[in-house]
């Protein structure tokens, strides 16, 4: 399914409230999505594979322990933005950097945790660095706690082989042996 198209169409048609800003963005998106003329291409699959892996695998680490997640639409439009635009010379993602401001309560922890799975088991990537990163030691930690928790409760997660490493408080990594990737919880240097 196309969630950046149904996210669009949400908004334009007023039945999901947005800003002037979000709804300019997803609608140069699907003009992008609809376009051939570009460098990149929407690859509708591979944007969804992460959609599928979170609601599938992860579970949730906060409030309903253990309970299964299911994104919200503006979760699947944005991720499957992220994942599905790729360079026609490369087939690499057209995205490798994002900002994800949404209010409390939202599922920012939940959703970046996800991810941050995705990225470290099942993106196929090889030796991918997945970063947290945060004005607090505790809230770069955040992401990484919440991951290692889901991986706890999922048992197809459970299955890969993650080292989770901690070194004293304030400095903790896990190591996907099959993809030596690593999930990193960093804060920028300068602010400590």
């Amino acid at each position: 399914m196309n969630y950046v198209k149904a996210y669009y169409d949400e908004i334009a048609s007023g039945r999901t409230v947005a800003c002037k800003r979000i709804k300019k963005i997803y609608q140069r998106l699907v003009n992008e999505i609809e376009s051939d003329d570009l460098p990149f291409y929407f690859d509708e699959q591979a944007g969804e594979r992460p959609i599928i892996f979170i609601e599938k695998f992860c579970k949730q680490s906060e409030g309903k322990f253990g309970a299964p997640i299911e994104l919200d639409l503006f979760q699947k439009a944005w991720i499957q933005a992220l994942f599905g635009f790729k360079w026609k010379l490369t087939d690499l993602r057209r995205f490798n950097e994002s900002f994800f401001m949404v209010g409390r309560k939202n599922g920012k922890t939940t959703i970046l945790s996800g991810l941050a799975l995705y990225m470290l088991i099942a993106d196929g990537e090889g030796s991918g660095e997945i970063f947290s990163v945060a004005t607090k030691k505790d809230q770069a930690r955040k992401m990484f706690d919440s991951a290692a928790a889901m991986r706890f409760h999922s048992k197809a997660i459970a299955a890969t082989r993650i080292i989770e490493s901690v070194q004293a408080e304030t400095r903790a990594r896990a190591l996907a042996f099959a993809t030596k990737s690593v999930i990193n919880p960093e804060m920028p240097h300068g602010l400590s």
